[in-house]
This record gives structure tokens, C-alpha cells and sequence, in this order.
């Protein structure tokens, strides 16, 4: 079943995805894969009818671990928790070399006899307990592997060959575990900001797959590339502050397939078309004008059309309905300076309303109502007040709390409105992204077609020398 798997598993040749099934059938025949399979599907288990049963017939069919391996490194580069696999990879690993060490201790307990020796477990009912016996010497291996316990002495030399190759393993073994750990360490710590600014030497075409443009805090997503779209020209080109360098974050939404055109391919090709070096140097330039720009971090306030300096109110109550009532003379008693001498007579104490503005004929009822309230505290003594003091809370109080929770109010407005600026000024920065790519590819289009045509037309006009 295996086999016939193979014969339709497509390939990659030359980046494209081969599906013939005459080219799969001899790929698959002619690669070493095939006469692995074969191997381990040798009918071995016939020799049972003749020696009995044996274990070890069946060790061909560890031949396919390579295959386990490169399952691991795909499972490792297609997943979004790269780190957990490889802690599992390194577990299972360790698992497994303890159990082969175990199985090869147990052989030789099998043949020196258990019970027989010290340096065998000294319990003969393991003939007949096999767990017991795999348990035991799968701890065995797994304490001269580790070396942190003490292994019983051997005795005979196969006994001291035995231990010597099996401390000499685990110490290579400690240390391939540490590097292993001390890289996945190494991974998960390691900054997002890794490959930031790095030298480029190539350009991608996305043939498969979503990837987005980010900002350099990693979250506002600048723009989306699909199949088709293109990065990394920029650096390639030498253009900008940065020179050779990368100028923009791009990540994947998922698994992509990326085409990669290296640094010298890349100008072999400008070489040839110049008119195309010349769109995607003016393409570079807009998309660097774009990454220069400072994010909104202020909203943009409304601004009066005949006073460009004057910011327009945003509130819901008129500046004119913001009137404060006078303090009136009810419940207030008047302290005045009092001579040394004697004691003047209180003051007596009026209110005129002041004239009504020329232009009073004119302006609304609400203003000529503002007027009406607003009026001027005289003294006939010529005494100025020193103090007022009122016996219950005054309407003046009272306004001055309005006056704060409209305040409030209107700066709990304004943060809305500089959240909801911020949002669409990022929205706006992708659109205008999305729409200078896309007219880049159709230009990109229209002098390739430009191109191919003059080099037609210098074609017909070679064939006309060459006839005449």
C-alpha cells in the first residue's frame, strides 16, 4: 500500500509541482526510496516455518526511521508552535535510544543467566516475569546513560566492553540533550526584531498564500499581499536611507509560496529591460515616501474656515446657552469697612441694567436675553464689598459644577474621537497601499508589453534586411 502511495505522490522539479503519473511512476522508481521499501518488505516472516519465531527477523523493518525524521522536520515547519515539537522530538528520542539500550542489556542478562551474577540482577524469577525484566533493565540504561547512579561492577571483559561503550554514549548523549535544550531556550527567547534590518540579497514573488505588511510595532497591518504581489525590491535596488537593507516587516497569514529572485539575477534582468528598472525604481520611491510618514498620533481637530487658526467647538450646548446667573442679594450679608472712629450707616445698595449694544436691533432673542441677565452692582458710598457671605450654596457653586462635567464631558469626546481618527487613518494607509501596488503591477504589465513588442518590431525589420 505504501508503494502504490508513491507511485502518485507528486514532486517538486524546478519549483513546479509535477502530477503526470508517467513522471511520478519512474521519479519514484529511479530514487533510492524505491529499493528502501522493497527492502523492508522482504516476505522474511516465512522463516518462521523454519527456525520459529525470532524477533530479530524483523529489524529490516527499522530501515524506514529516515522516514520519521524528515516527518518531524515537516511537522516542525509547518506548525505555529515550532518549540513544543522539538521538546517532543528530544523526549521521544531519549525514550527510544533507553529502550534500544535496554533490549540489548536484556540480551546479555539472557545469556550470562539471570540470578547467575552479581553484575546481573540477582532475581531468577525474571525468566518468567517479562515486564519486571524489561522494567529493570530499562532502568539500568537508563542510570549508565544519565551517569547519576551507581551501576553494579561487571565481571567477565564483554561485561566491561558493555559498560565502557555504554558510559562513553551517555556522555556524548548529555551532551547533544544540553545543545538541543540550550537552542530551543535560544529560540523561544530570542527577539522578534531578529532579522530587522538585515542586508537583502533577494526579492520575493508571492505565487501562493496572504502576507501582510506590518508597522514597526508589529501590530498595525499597513498592507495585504496576495498571489502575484512582490517585496523586497527596495533593498535589492540601493534606494533610500537604509541602502541595502530591509525598510518593512512582512509575515505570513498562514502557508505561503514564495518565488525568490536573488540580488545578481535581479539586475541581469534590469540589464535587459531598462524601462522596467525604471518603473520599479519610481514604485520604490512611492512605497519609501510612504514609510517615512509618522503614524497619526494626534487626531486632527476641526478647524474654522474663515479663522484657519480658530478650532471649531464640538459641544453639544451653545457657548451663548453657557450663561451664568448673577449672585443674587437674598440671603447675602454685606461686611464694609468700618471706621475707627464711628460706625457709618449701611449703604444702600442698587441694580442697573446696562444699555442695550447698538447692534442689539439686530442680533437674535437669545442674545438680546443674555443682555437682560447680565447687569452691574453699584454703591453709593464709593465703598468697595470685601466679602460675601452666603448661609446656604450659592447658584454660582452650582454653575461651576456644570461648567466641570461639561468639561468632562467634552474631553471624554475628544479621546473618542482621536481613537476613531486613529483607526481610519490606519484603514486609509492600507487602502493606499493596496491601490499603489496594484497600479505598480499594472505599469509593470503595460512595459513589459511595451518591450516585447519593440524587440517583435526590431525582429520584422531584420527580416526585411535580410529578404532585400
Amino acid at each position: 500500500m505504501d508503494i502504490l502511495v508513491h507511485f502518485r505522490t507528486g514532486y517538486l522539479e524546478d519549483g513546479v509541482l509535477q502530477t503526470d503519473a508517467v513522471k511520478l511512476r519512474q521519479h519514484y522508481m529511479n530514487s533510492t526510496t524505491f529499493y528502501i521499501d522493497c527492502l523492508c518488505l522482504l516476505p522474511l516472516d516465512f522463516l518462521y516455518l523454519s527456525i520459529g519465531f525470532n524477533s530479530i527477523l524483523r529489524l529490516s523493518r527499522l530501515i524506514k526511521l529516515y522516514r520519521f525524521w524528515a516527518f518531524m522536520d515537516r511537522t516542525e515547519r509547518h506548525t505555529n508552535y515550532p518549540n513544543f515539537v522539538r521538546s517532543s522530538y528530544l523526549i521521544h528520542t531519549l525514550l527510544v535510544v533507553f529502550h534500544w539500550n535496554g533490549c540489548v542489556f536484556h540480551l546479555v542478562l539472557k545469556n550470562d543467566g539471570f540470578g547467575s551474577k552479581n553484575w546481573v540482577y540477582g532475581d531468577s524469577s525474571l525468566n518468567d516475569d517479562h515486564v519486571k525484566a524489561y522494567l529493570q533493565s530499562y532502568y539500568w540504561c537508563t542510570l549508565a546513560l544519565t551517569t547519576i547512579g551507581d551501576l553494579p561492577r561487571p565481571r567477565s571483559k564483554p561485561e566491561y566492553l558493555f559498560v565502557i561503550f555504554q558510559l562513553l554514549f551517555g556522555l556524548l548523549l548529555f551532551a547533544s540533550v544540553m545543545g538541543h535544550v540550550a537552542n530551543i531556550v535560544t529560540s523561544v527567547s530570542a527577539a522578534r526584531k531578529e532579522f530587522q534590518g538585515e542586508v537583502g540579497k533577494e526579492m520575493y514573488i508571492v505565487n501562493r498564500g496572504r502576507l501582510q505588511v506590518v508597522a514597526d510595532n508589529g501590530r498595525n497591518v499597513l498592507a495585504t499581499l496576495k498571489a502575484g504581489s512582490y517585496f523586497g525590491e527596495i533593498s535589492i535596488l540601493n534606494m533610500g536611507t537604509a541602502g541595502n537593507r530591509r525598510t518593512a516587516s512582512v509575515r505570513s497569514v498562514g502557508y505561503s509560496d514564495l518565488f525568490v529572485l536573488s540580488k545578481k539575477d535581479m539586475w541581469d534582468v534590469l540589464k535587459e529591460y531598462p524601462a522596467a528598472r525604471v518603473r520599479l525604481e519610481a514604485i520604490a520611491v512611492k512605497r519609501l515616501e510612504k514609510y517615512k510618514r509618522a503614524p497619526l498620533e494626534k487626531a486632527a481637530m476641526g478647524r474654522s474656515q474663515s479663522t484657519p487658526g480658530l478650532v471649531e467647538s464640538r459641544g453639544k450646548i451653545a457657548l451663548e446657552d453657557m450663561w451664568v446667573p448673577p449672585v443674587t442679594l437674598s440671603g447675602l450679608t454685606l461686611l464694609y469697612p468700618r471706621s475707627l472712629g464711628a460706625s457709618s450707616p449701611p449703604q444702600s445698595i442698587r441694580t442697573m441694567p446696562t444699555p442695550d449694544s447698538p447692534a442689539g436691533s439686530t442680533s437674535s432673542d437669545r442674545s438680546r436675553q443674555q443682555h437682560a441677565r447680565s447687569g452691574v452692582v453699584t454703591m453709593n458710598g464709593g465703598e468697595s464689598m470685601t466679602q460675601l457671605v452666603s448661609g446656604r450654596t450659592t447658584p454660582l457653586t452650582a454653575s461651576h459644577e456644570m461648567l466641570e462635567q461639561e468639561i468632562k464631558r467634552l474631553r471624554d469626546r475628544l479621546q473618542t474621537v482621536e481613537s476613531e481618527n486613529v483607526a481610519m487613518s490606519v484603514k486609509l494607509s492600507q487602502q493606499q497601499w493596496e491601490l499603489e501596488h496594484r497600479l505598480a503591477e499594472i505599469e509593470l504589465q503595460i512595459c513589459g508589453s511595451r518591450s516585447t513588442s519593440s524587440l517583435e518590431q526590431d525582429e520584422l525589420d531584420r527580416n526585411r534586411e535580410s529578404i532585400i
